[in-house]
């Protein structure tokens, strides 16, 4: 199995708390940090922005095993907790680290994707992603960037359950079996639509036109009882 890359990241400790504090580090480029420990007291320290930033926004992100280095001598393995993001100039404003031990497992939530393009999409599907991450119970070192599903077979109506993944060695998927990932619905068909001023014009023009023949017939007929030429009268005027 090839080693697992450990990033390291230096921390100095904090021996103020507060808002002034901790506003004074951002603006030196240090992140307020915290690193808890089961059974151990948390350590209150302060990161590089830079350095952290650039952890976060590697392959295997909040899911990457950090080195961290503190001032005096002291070091051990953490993973990202949580990270709080300034919403409009998306500085990092504080973390929290939770120490981990390298020997055993634990459950981290990986990024879920697909691979290629389903045949039921070229063939006019479209294709339903029903998660975004998968929740999986393993050792930090074999925790997987994401949990990718090949599709381009999938043709329409087909569905993707969990247990037609082939999941990375010791990887486990903490959902069942035939949970649905990925389904490809066939395309929609949508109703011809009458634009209801185009309905009733056609309706008026009929019924003119129905009129119209009525009317003429009523013509013919009045004439007819008023003492009009007939056909059989011209026949008599001609004999």
């Amino acid at each position: 199995m090839q080693a697992p890359t450990v990033h390291t990241l230096s921390a100095m400790v904090r021996h103020e708390s507060g808002k002034g504090p901790a506003r004074r580090l951002r603006q030196r480029g240090h992140v307020p940090s915290v690193a808890y420990a089961r059974g151990a007291d948390s350590a209150h320290l302060a990161v590089p922005q830079a350095d952290l930033r650039a952890i976060l926004q590697s392959g295997k992100g909040r899911n990457s095993l950090i080195e961290l280095s503190v001032e005096g001598g002291q070091s051990f393995t953490v993973m990202v907790r949580d990270v709080s993001v300034h919403p409009v100039s998306r500085q990092l404003l504080h973390a929290d680290f939770i120490r981990v031990k390298v020997d055993q497992p634990l459950v981290v939530d990986v990024p879920f994707r697909t691979v290629g393009r389903a045949k039921g999409e070229i063939n006019g599907g479209t294709l339903l992603r029903n998660v975004r991450s998968l929740p999986v119970r393993c050792l930090p070192a074999q925790i997987p960037v994401a949990i990718e599903a090949e599709v381009s077979e999938l043709e329409i109506d087909a569905v993707l359950r969990l247990s037609d993944l082939t999941l990375p060695e010791g990887v486990e998927v903490l959902r069942p079996a035939d949970q649905k990932l990925v389904v490809v619905v066939p395309p929609r068909i949508e109703p011809v639509a009458v634009v209801e001023g185009e309905a009733a014009a056609e309706g008026e023009a009929a019924e003119g036109e129905a009129a119209e023949g009525e009317a003429e017939g009523e013509a013919a007929e009045g004439k007819s009882a008023d003492g009009g030429s007939t056909a059989a009268d011209d026949r008599k005027r001609k004999g």
